[in-house]
């Protein structure tokens, strides 16, 4: 796809994750690739009970590279 994660953390609760990417990508069209592409793993290595479906809150900080 067309941007980079630089650093991921996740627990049961939340993700928290470090994204380069360009303006033309929108912060949706990234989170809507993760949670799709992580929903079909988790559901493909049956890694929960049932089918996994992540909730549809979604939050985000901005932050300049210049500021890290």
């Amino acid at each position: 796809k067309n941007f980079v994660m630089r650093t991921c953390f996740a627990n049961s609760g939340h993700v928290h994750a470090l994204i380069d990417l360009p303006a033309e990508t929108s912060v949706a069209d990234v989170v809507k690739h993760l949670k799709g592409a992580s929903s079909h793993w988790i559901n493909k290595n049956n890694l929960v009970a049932g089918r996994f479906a992540w909730d549809e809150d979604m939050r985000r900080s901005p932050y300049r590279s210049r500021t890290l």
